[in-house]
């Protein structure tokens, strides 16, 4: 087996494991989308099986070769159908479309009667046919990923991957058909772009699921960071910070209008309010019924088109800004529901799964941050609160430390003055003992003298009795002689002047 060869097989093979990877999705979940995704896998699958079974069983019957054939023709409108769903396709589109299909099944059935040259020509139309739609087909899943972000971002780069390698591939075998000198050339070139347009339609319409949660995880984590920072930046109050939700939701899922709606604290009713720079609704008021209804009660994300059947209320909704397509979500948290968020399409989704789950994690998250930040504040708030009293208590306590500290300096002032005169009054006792003692002591030295001199009879005799009375005195005098010493030694101690 060459390398041709490998090749070729390897290209079936993918193909046909697209065809069954989609299939089992669509049987497991449901959905129109899904449904067409796996209409246009498994026909080309089916085409791809029939080449592969004949390679296997080396039976080459003419029936299944035209099968095959007549399968992969129908590609190119199942493409176009498929796109529909997220991008309005005008009916001439899909009627030219649909005629070149039939014209190419037309030129494929009647190959053995069409000579040579126009034999080739046919080839020419029919590759044109393929690598025309499939080429429009990227340009309108470009568009898509343009508007959007996150998973369906990135499962629309890998559609727009898979028919831009298809249309590549069926590019080259229409140049290797009308140039065979470099058909062997290009066989190989084309096999490679076939397989890479399999693996990228089947990672784009099936992704595995630790895929699909790393690109949320992915989005998330950058709408996180971009809220955070503009919360920081600029102090984004709840208003403020739904505004920037609608905004960031808008983007990721190519909403044509975004809103949120709140209930009326008076009326009770919920009411939508547009993003900043929106005009009013007409009629904000909702019903409490269909889709509003199942989101409140189950709380759980929940969509509405126009192709199904819907109440009066979500006809009204859907009418009420011409929209095609309207996803809900509640923006609530463990302890308080903030609202419910709208995102309008013009023309639907073709993963709406995935943005219904892009729309329930920002929501959630965004209800979360503000659970968080009205925490802050209302922490923000007791400590500022707290800061108040406890500087109110600092001045009262500085007040009452300002009267202390004068009331102590009045006493102290008081004291001063009391001591002052204090002062002045043992000074004067001082000095009024000094000179008594003085006083004292001068008359008394002369009465114990004299008294001396009688006792001693120099002035004459005297009798017993007169003897014993000038004892008396002579003792008397000593003794009060005595105390006026030591209240005259007292004096000095007190004054410091005291001699030992």
């Amino acid at each position: 087996m060459n390398t041709n060869d490998s090749l070729r097989l390897l290209t079936q093979l993918f193909f046909v494991l697209l065809g069954f990877v989609t299939t089992a999705n669509y049987l497991r979940f449901g959905g129109k989308t899904r449904r067409d995704i796996a209409l246009m896998s498994g026909i080309l699958a089916i085409s791809f099986f029939i080449q592969l079974l004949e390679l296997a069983t080396d039976i080459q019957t003419e029936w299944l070769n035209v099968l095959g054939a007549l399968s992969l023709f129908t590609q190119p409108y199942l493409l176009l159908n498929l796109t529909h769903h997220f991008h309005l396709i005008s009916n001439l589109v899909r009627r030219v479309v649909f005629i070149a299909m039939i014209v190419s099944m037309v030129t494929t059935v009647s190959a053995d009667v069409l000579s040579p040259a126009l034999l080739v020509v046919a080839r020419l139309v029919v590759v044109t046919y393929f690598v025309i739609v499939n080429a429009y087909a990227m340009i309108i899943f470009v568009q898509g990923a343009w508007v959007r972000s996150g998973v369906v971002q990135q499962r629309m780069r890998l559609a727009a991957a898979g028919s831009g390698f298809f249309a590549l591939a069926l590019f080259m075998l229409g140049l290797a058909s009308a140039a065979p000198s470099i058909q062997e050339g290009l066989t190989s070139l084309v096999f490679v772009a076939a397989i890479a347009s399999a693996l990228s339609y089947t990672v784009g319409f099936s992704p595995p699921r630790w895929l699909r949660r790393a690109w949320q995880l992915a989005e998330l984590r950058d709408y996180l960071l971009q809220i955070n920072t503009k919360r920081m930046a600029e102090r984004l109050n709840v208003a403020e910070s739904l505004d920037e939700l609608c905004q960031v939701v808008s983007r990721a899922t190519g909403g044509y209008i975004t809103a949120v709606a709140q209930e009326d604290a008076d009326t009770g009713r919920w009411r939508l309010h547009p993003v900043a720079g929106q005009e009013e609704f007409v009629d904000p008021y909702l019903e409490h019924e269909g889709i509003i209804r199942r989101v409140l009660r189950d709380h759980t994300p929940d969509f509405i088109r126009t192709l199904s059947e819907l109440s009066a209320g979500d006809r009204r909704l859907l009418a009420m800004v011409d929209a095609d397509t309207l996803l809900v979500s509640a923006i609530a948290a463990a302890e308080r529901n903030w609202g419910l968020l709208l995102v309008f399409m013009k023309h639907g989704s073709l993963f709406i799964e995935d943005d219904l789950s892009v729309v329930m994690l920002i929501a959630q998250q965004s209800a979360m941050f503000l659970e968080n930040s009205d925490f802050i504040d209302t922490m923000k708030h007791y400590s500022e609160t707290l800061e108040q009293h406890v500087e109110e208590r600092t001045a009262e306590v500085r007040q009452l430390n300002a009267q202390l500290e004068r009331r102590v300096a009045e006493r102290t002032a008081d004291l001063s003055h009391a001591n002052a005169e204090l002062g002045k009054v043992v000074r004067a006792k001082d000095e009024f003992l000094a000179n008594m003692s003085h006083e004292l002591r001068t008359p008394l030295n002369g009465i114990l003298i004299l008294t001396e001199v009688l006792i001693e009879q120099i002035r004459g005799p005297l009798n017993e009795r007169q003897l014993d009375s000038l004892h008396t005195i002579q003792t008397s005098g000593h003794h009060l002689l005595s105390l006026i010493n030591d209240i005259l030694d007292l004096s000095k101690m007190e004054a410091g002047k005291l001699e030992l």
